[in-house]
């Protein structure tokens, strides 16, 4: 199967990727709802269940599906601009119209939502990657390394510019800080994370930018190269899973340090080894879901209306931690965020499959779609509603 071919119909297989993705990341959000700088404190001393679920966050969670999401968001941006060329359409200009409107959502989620956003990190960073969408398979694959590589070596440097972090622990004077902080008024709150995001958004072309913009660089070259329908060969998902081991690995045995140059290369195979997990995971829903809507189904409803999920973990976290249950950001161990996060999983896929007997279209991928082909750009709108071209990235 073609992917001129694919672009016509719906890939099934992107739909749970994506699902997978969102479930995936709340159990790594779910600690910075109540704590957007901090995120986890360790109490002291630790339990026994908390050292082995750090273990576990570490190997199986830690970076790993902010890649599979960055991957999706350069597969969407190239299958729009398939679409948009095959309707004779700028697909340049109406693929940046609607990364405007997601820097808006980005900027009003992370101010006044939740600090931790992402999209209007994927906004810049997909702006930058449509400029290389028309190169072939193996140039994109080329160049996407060059800028993971960059990307990684930026995160190095701002590390080592800012230096090193002595671990935050629960009930220090940092911790409280922190906890009345974001327990305090709502117009406190949205203050904070107002220069929180400003301070982001410059930071960006020196941070993020490029590691971000590589992985979409990465998807879109996997794409073009039927990863997506096809899957990795087995040969490389062995070397995937020893290169990611071998990063946990090193990471587990520099964590008794907190050198400057250790923390930084400790973040550096972290993201390494995120991406490594990525792909493993990306190649079991390839193969479980094999392209079939009969297969995965509930993870590929999540899928459909990730961004209108996305923002729903946010509201309800914010909510929890902040206004109802200010108490669970003191007391709350691993194992009550990962209850909780599994809790809050089960409630979207419920939400997500009654939904889709109601709806065919989450309500802010709706609200994403109306505004991109809105009038006032006296734009044609595409006559069905296709998951490959109005692809909703989080």
């Amino acid at each position: 199967m073609t992917a001129q071919h694919l672009t016509s119909t719906r890939i099934n297989n992107l739909d749970a990727i994506r699902g997978l993705a969102l479930l995936g990341i709340l159990f790594l959000n779910i600690y910075y709802f109540a704590s957007p700088v901090y995120g986890y404190s360790e109490a002291v001393p630790a339990s026994n269940i908390d050292v082995w679920l750090g273990y576990f966050s570490d190997l199986f969670l830690e970076g790993r599906f902010i890649s599979l999401f960055s991957l999706l968001f350069g597969v969407g941006l190239l299958i729009q601009q398939e679409n948009f060329n095959a309707r004779r359409l700028d697909g340049l200009a109406q693929s940046k119209r609607r990364l405007k409107w997601l820097l808006l959502f980005g900027a009003i989620h992370g101010i006044f939502i939740w600090g931790g956003d992402i999209l209007f990190t994927y906004g810049i960073s997909g702006w930058f990657a449509l400029n290389y969408h028309q190169l072939t398979a193996d140039k994109l694959l080329k160049k996407a390394c060059q800028f993971i590589l960059i990307g990684t070596i930026a995160t190095c440097v701002m590390l080592l510019i800012s230096g090193p972090e002595e671990p935050i622990l629960r009930n220090s004077k940092s911790f409280l800080e922190e906890h009345h902080i974001w327990t305090s008024s709502y117009a406190e709150q949205v203050f904070i994370q107002f220069f929180y995001f400003c301070v982001m958004a410059i930071a960006i072309p020196f941070s993020l930018l490029f590691y971000i913009s590589g992985l979409m660089l990465l998807g879109m070259a996997l794409y073009k190269k039927q990863v997506f329908t096809q899957g990795l060969s087995h040969n490389l998902c062995l070397k995937l899973a020893l290169g990611s081991l071998l990063c946990f690995g090193f990471n587990l045995y520099i964590g008794h340090y907190h050198s400057l140059y250790q923390e930084s290369l400790g973040s550096t195979f972290t993201l390494i080894g995120g991406l490594f997990m990525g792909l493993i995971y990306l190649n079991i829903i390839v193969k479980l879901c094999n392209n079939q809507a009969t297969k995965l189904t509930w993870l590929q409803k999540i899928g459909r209306m990730a961004f209108s999920l996305y923002i729903l973990q946010s509201v309800i976290g914010i909510a929890l931690f902040r206004y109802l249950y200010p108490s669970w950001g003191l007391d709350f161990d691993r194992s009550d965020y990962l209850l909780l996060a599994v809790a809050i999983s089960i409630l979207q896929i419920v939400i997500a499959n009654v939904y889709f007997k109601l709806f065919n279209q989450g309500p802010l991928e709706k609200l994403w779609r109306s505004l991109t082909y809105s009038k006032m750009y006296h734009l044609p709108r595409p006559k069905t509603y296709e998951t490959e071209s109005e692809i909703t990235q989080v």
